[in-house]
């Protein structure tokens, strides 16, 4: 009797142990997750939304499953390639906002007829002809590749509240063929961008900033029908809230599952954590 309550002590030490591995390691609160598509799996229709709030994408003249940074990717030709994921209402979001991916280019430099924006993602376009509200998330290759057009906002015809080459004169030089991991922070009118884990420039301050487009879908490789991807993007995911430099790193090094706690790892290293489970918490 005593040998058997030994071994159960031992399984719950175990247990307690594995879960004090992955809760001290979770540093995203998983409720702030609008959107989290980490594009594994070979679905050659649908990318499927791993945060459960239903935003799955509808993949678009077939962008190709390719190795991720995280398992699989997703491979965009920079011509018509896209995931469409729609305008649920947890995306529309007006108060603070971090996007981020992890990123590979196909191209760096500019070439007239491929566009001047790379576009990671939008929720809004950048087109100077139509109200500024929204946002995107756009590689800018019109300076040979030393510049990151971090997310841009508007709310007016011609008016851009933020963007450019550089943030605060910074600017930093991106290769082909590597991977980058990228994210933009809003909040208080305020902007941020990481690159690699690590804050590129100062901050900006942002003009007349409106979040929230009602009317746009969200787009993955593309704005709309338009600045459309040339690479790979892979973990890319939608937060409510502005992060912490520490809560990017922490997506960054262990992958968003991982650091949002979605992930539990039992000894056989299946899957036990479902996001119903935590939504109950």
């Amino acid at each position: 009797m005593k040998v058997k309550y030994l071994l159960v002590g031992v399984v719950v030490l175990f247990a307690a142990g594995l879960l004090f591995v992955v809760s001290s390691e979770a540093r995203l609160d998983p409720q702030t997750i609008a959107g989290m598509w980490l594009f594994d799996g070979d679905d050659k229709e649908i990318a499927n939304d791993s945060s459960g709030n239903g935003n799955d994408g509808t993949l678009i003249n077939d962008p190709e499953r390719v190795d991720g940074k995280f398992g699989r990717a997703l491979e965009f030709d920079g011509v018509s390639a896209s995931v469409n994921c729609g305008n649920g209402p947890n995306l529309d979001i007006a108060e603070a906002l971090t996007v981020m991916a992890w990123v590979k280019f196909d191209a760096v430099d500019y070439k007239k007829g491929t566009g001047d924006l790379f576009t990671i993602a939008a929720k809004g376009y950048p087109d100077a002809l139509a109200p500024h509200a929204g946002w995107w998330f756009s590689h800018d290759n019109r300076n040979n590749g030393q510049g990151f057009n971090y997310t841009c906002f508007g709310n007016k015809k011609g008016g851009w509240a933020g963007g450019g080459n550089n943030l605060n004169g910074r600017n930093f030089q991106f290769n082909k063929n590597e991977w980058y991991h990228m994210a933009i922070t809003v909040g208080d009118s305020v902007g941020k961008m990481y690159v690699n884990g690590t804050p590129l420039g100062a901050e900006k301050p942002f003009v007349n900033l409106v979040l929230s487009d009602v009317s746009r879908d969200l787009t993955i490789g593309s704005a709309g029908s338009s600045w459309y991807f040339s690479g790979v993007i892979d973990e890319f995911a939608i937060f409510s809230v502005e992060l912490e430099e520490q809560d990017i790193q922490a997506a960054m090094d262990q992958g968003l599952e991982r650091a949002s706690g979605l992930e539990a790892v039992d000894p056989s290293g299946k899957f036990t954590t479902t996001w119903a489970n935590i939504k109950a918490r």
